[in-house]
């Protein structure tokens, strides 16, 4: 059997040609061993990711030191095993260099036997800095996008987003971010297993082929496959390929479909009867396709699994932290679960980041969530010939380290440089060549040699016609990246009219909640210097309020500034992925940008970085719920320029429904209401039966509200609609006929009321007499806590129940105290009359607190009932 000496833990930390040393961690970084000593600020506090930036200028170097035994030393082979060194390392043994590496997307094995002694010895890994092996490869920067030090990143093959993005600071992680150990052994061992499925879904075969460390034609094996810890088939075979057969497989579906249990697979390569080496992965039995064929509208890009079609409803995934190994399983497991609360079933792990730790594909396919896989490669012009060797073995160790997962549905090249080759580059032909040896060669060729039958598109987003040849955003093939909104500031409305085969990349930014800023930003002026540092896109706060004054009034402080633009952020997304689905067939996907966050700061992202859920994330669940309801204005609203009056033809709606494939079909209760908002009154309402087709979004009602319109102002009104399916939530839908900044709200009159369930959960009844739109629980010094629902609509007299579970338990009491229930009007100053109104009713001796500072919260049990 193989000995393993686990050399993770306690290491020492210097500057390179230093003596002052520092107590290290690893896995870990540089940067947070330094942070741990007090050797330099917190990155995210104000603007200190300025004042650590001389972190990534120097050359620095850990030391541990192992012991040996006589004993050890008579096993035939001492290897090194470097999972993940970032980036430009050297290794040494006793002063002997063993190792030099400069992929951080590469793992190492490297033989050691001869620098190594019996007793103690010293292992030294030097890193160098990496801006400067940058601009020593590549003084002239090429065409760079997407990065704020982006200069020479494309001569190092570490995470791209390191030297800075659009959404995340520039702190050029340094240092052994993955495991390391020592393996001592005298036999073989079992380097890889290549796990082909013929699937069946009465019958799986695995086609199994081990790859060994030393070629051994003779060897043989021992195969297990465990479901719940019972072995359910297994086999011993000579030789270097074998079958096994899984009769009456529990099959693996994406969320939505089905369950996604998962097997235990188990490879021994045996010396006799005895295992001398194994290898041991979690499979999901289950075949995952992308099918690209030709339809009515061009080539279609749809995954499909175990058979069935699928619409594709997901997001980005960004790394989850700057330093990679602070990103704990459990964290993995929280963010993938919220994904699956959201009624996801794909996750794109963008190209811009790192092949994430085996931690995140595991919860990925323990919540039923398909992978989205790109190489890492981003928004640059690589130098092919230069790092040809280096890309060609990371594809190798990548793919073969990866290629058990079934649920991974597709290996992408690169992300939006074939954007850049059609709308940058032109006909520049070593740039064409350099972009096709890579993207249609040597990746898909390391896909096809290690994972045969695994799909594989040379970027995101991309046209099957050629890189040089069309807009790879081509509404007939390939998918597409929607960025004019961001690019260019168009009329939000603009994306419902796309037409896409799969809309991979689009989004909205949102500023974070205040609590995310507590303790790392003083000023919350949004163009201060701290907040400003925040804002990685230039342009972007200009349109973010761009976006925020054509649906809402200006706002009225920070907070308000946050809510209003997470209603702006969640509002487009869900506009965009209603109208992909209400496009299906022709459209069978929609992944929004982003998932989480990789700091506390403004971004694009549902997930704010401690793991608090911003209004996408809430409106996410809703829309990509199962079983889901939509509305559409019939008409169109125009401004004119000339003189700044709204020319609006809305007259009615159209509802439709849609229905995921995996469910039965069945009938369901379509029921609207029109309310008026000024005082809560029904104007119309009706209620009909409707079919359910399994991947059908179908237009079930066209409604004409033309006559009541004429005689009233259509800012006066509000749609509801809800759509009840047996063995599905209900799904809800509020329409209104104008940008909400023209309607009147009521702000009083809100009630709510707390009850302890539990140490740590609690229940929150909230109800108001009045049409409340996106009313926000929020808890004020409480910690961490997760809400069952929260930004929701509130319909006269209609209560509504929020459960509501803290990490630490919680008096009912503290519950009571810190319960704060902020709604919509209360994010713009009230006019004159509603405050003396208020001042009335909450304070009839006058506000003791500045004339324009918000309304008394409402709180518990609150008189404003």
């Amino acid at each position: 059997m193989i000995k393993t000496i686990d050399l993770n833990g306690d290491w020492l930390l210097c500057e390179s040609g230093e003596s002052a040393t520092w107590p290290a961690r690893v896995p870990g970084c540089v940067q947070t061993d330094l942070l741990r000593n007090g050797q330099i600020p917190d990155p995210f506090v104000g603007t200190n990711e300025n004042e650590v930036r001389w972190v990534a200028e120097k050359d620095w170097v850990y030391t541990r030191t192992f012991s040996l035994s006589a004993a050890d030393l008579e096993e035939a082979i001492v290897e090194l095993v470097c999972e993940g060194l970032d980036t430009v390392a050297t290794v040494y043994v006793n002063s002997q260099v063993v190792l030099e590496s400069d992929n951080m997307f590469l793992g190492h094995r490297v033989e050691i036997r001869n620098a190594v002694r019996a007793g103690e010895n010293e292992l030294r890994i030097v890193f160098r800095s990496i801006l400067e092996v940058a601009r020593e490869r590549g003084p002239q920067p090429l065409d760079v996008m997407g990065s704020e030090f982006g200069a020479g990143r494309e001569y190092v093959r570490a995470a791209q987003c390191s030297f800075g993005w659009d959404w995340g600071p520039a702190l050029f992680n340094t240092g052994i971010y993955r495991p390391i150990r020592l393996e001592l052994r005298s036999g073989n061992r079992i380097d890889s297993v290549l796990v082909e499925q013929v699937f069946d879904p009465a019958c799986v075969t695995l086609k199994l082929l081990p790859e060994l460390a030393e070629e051994d034609a003779s060897a043989r094996y021992r195969v297990e496959l465990f479901f719940e810890e019972e072995c359910v088939a297994q086999a011993e075979a000579d030789g270097p390929e074998f079958e096994l057969d899984v009769k009456d497989p529990q099959l693996w579906w994406c969320h939505g479909l089905g369950e996604h249990p998962l097997y235990q697979l188990r490879v021994s390569l045996l010396d006799g009867d005895t295992p001398v080496d194994v290898w041991e992965r979690r499979i999901a039995l289950c075949d995952v396709k992308l099918e690209q064929n030709p339809d009515q509208w061009g080539t279609s890009f749809q995954f499909v699994v175990n058979g069935v079609p699928i619409f594709a409803k997901g997001s980005n995934w960004i790394p989850a932290h700057p330093f990679y190994s602070e990103v704990t399983p459990e964290k993995y497991r929280e963010l993938i679960g919220s994904a699956r609360s959201s009624h996801m079933n794909m996750m794109r792990n963008w190209g811009g980041g790192l092949y994430e730790d085996d931690a995140f594909y595991d919860a990925c396919a323990e919540n039923g969530i398909i992978v989205w896989q790109d190489f890492m490669f981003a928004n640059a012009y690589y130098p092919t010939e230069e790092l040809y060797h280096s890309i060609q073995r990371e594809a190798d160790y990548q793919v073969k380290r990866l290629r058990h997962h079934s649920h991974i549905g597709l290996w992408c090249g690169n992300n939006e440089m074939e954007n850049m080759a059609y709308c940058m580059v032109g006909k520049d032909e070593e740039r064409v060549k350099n972009y096709d040896t890579l993207f249609n060669h040597l990746l898909p060729d390391a896909v096809k040699e290690h994972c045969p039958g695994m799909a594989y598109i040379p970027g995101s987003a991309f046209n099957p016609e050629g890189f040089d040849l069309g807009d790879p955003n081509n509404p007939e093939s390939g998918d597409v990246h929607y960025w004019d909104n961001v690019m260019y500031g168009t009329p939000i409305e603009n994306i419902s009219k796309l037409e896409t085969r799969f809309l991979s990349e689009f989004g909205m930014q949102a500023y974070p909640h205040p609590a995310i800023l507590k303790g790392v930003v003083n000023d919350l002026n949004i163009t201060g210097p701290e907040m400003t540092h925040r804002q990685k896109r230039g342009e972007a706060t200009r349109v973010n309020f761009n976006y925020m004054m054509q649906l809402h009034r200006m706002p009225k402080d920070y907070a308000a500034t946050a809510y209003l633009s997470q209603l702006v952020q969640a509002f487009y997304v869900r506009m965009t992925v209603e109208h992909t689905r209400r496009c299906m067939p022709q459209t069978m996907g929609a992944l929004y940008w982003q998932m989480n966050d990789f700091w506390p700061a403004i971004s694009w992202s549902g997930i704010e970085f401690d793991g608090r859920w911003r209004a996408l994330q809430y409106e996410a669940r809703r829309f990509f719920a199962p079983c889901s309801v939509s509305a559409k204005w019939l008409g169109e609203e125009q401004m004119l320029v000339t003189s700044n009056s709204i020319i609006s033809t809305v007259h009615g709606a159209e509802l439709w429904t849609v229905y995921d494939a995996g469910l039965p079909a069945g009938e369901g209760i379509l029921d609207w209401i029109l309310f008026r908002v000024d005082d809560g009154s029904v104007q119309l309402e009706g209620q009909t039966a409707v079919e359910l087709e399994p991947g059908v979004s179908r237009c079930q009602l066209k409604r004409d509200f033309t006559d009541i319109f004429d005689s009233s102002d259509r800012s006066r009104f509000v749609l509801r609609t809800r759509l009840s399916a047996a063995g599905q939530p209900q799904s809800e839908h509020s329409l209104y006929f104008c940008a909400p900044k023209q309607m009147e709200f009521k702000q009083a009159g809100i009630c709510s009321e707390i009850s302890q369930t539990a140490d740590c959960t609690a229940r929150v009844v909230i109800s108001a007499g009045h049409v409340s739109p996106k009313v926000m629980l929020d808890f004020d010094d409480c910690g961490r806590f997760t809400l069952s629902d929260n930004f929701i609509d509130l319909w006269p007299n209609e209560p509504r129940e929020i459960e509501v579970m803290f990490e630490q338990p919680i008096s009912l009491k503290q519950a009571e105290s810190a319960l704060r229930v902020f709604s919509y009007a209360e994010s713009y100053e009230l006019k004159r009359n509603e405050y003396d109104e208020l001042e009335k009713k909450y304070d009839p001796g006058g506000f003791d607190r500045p004339r324009y500072e918000c309304a008394k919260p409402v709180g518990v049990k609150s008189s404003v009932c």
